[in-house]
């Protein structure tokens, strides 16, 4: 017989646009929020057709922890590594440069003296 087991599942919806050609606020803010959960479970996450923003939002999650961790980033390889996996993660040049804005608005948010290159 099988133990049944329940947990809890948060579902976050963005309050504002998070597209291509918006501001990366909001990312951010979705992002900030996933990475206080206190929570051991993986974090899924959803889109309308499966791929949009979802590469985005990986890439820009794993380029943070990477920040945070070694104070230093390789975007390419971080983006790299989830197209192995899902080859339709930021395939676009719109995603990929989305990544790279919003990974230059979270460390001029979090650092007055940072120095990167644009």
């Amino acid at each position: 017989m099988l133990k049944e087991t329940t947990h809890s599942v948060k579902i976050v919806e963005p309050l504002g646009p998070l597209d291509s050609s918006s501001d990366t606020a909001c990312l951010r803010s979705v992002i900030s929020y996933v990475m206080h959960i206190p929570t051991e479970k993986p974090v899924t996450i959803l889109s309308k057709d499966g791929a949009t923003l979802r590469g985005v939002f990986c890439a820009v999650f794993n380029c943070i922890q990477q920040i945070n961790m070694d104070d230093s980033v390789d975007v390419f390889t971080t983006v790299r590594q989830l197209q192995t996996l899902r080859p339709d993660f930021c395939s676009t040049l719109e995603e990929y440069m989305l990544v790279y804005r919003s990974l230059r608005d979270y460390i001029e948010s979090t650092s007055e003296h940072v120095y990167f290159n644009q």
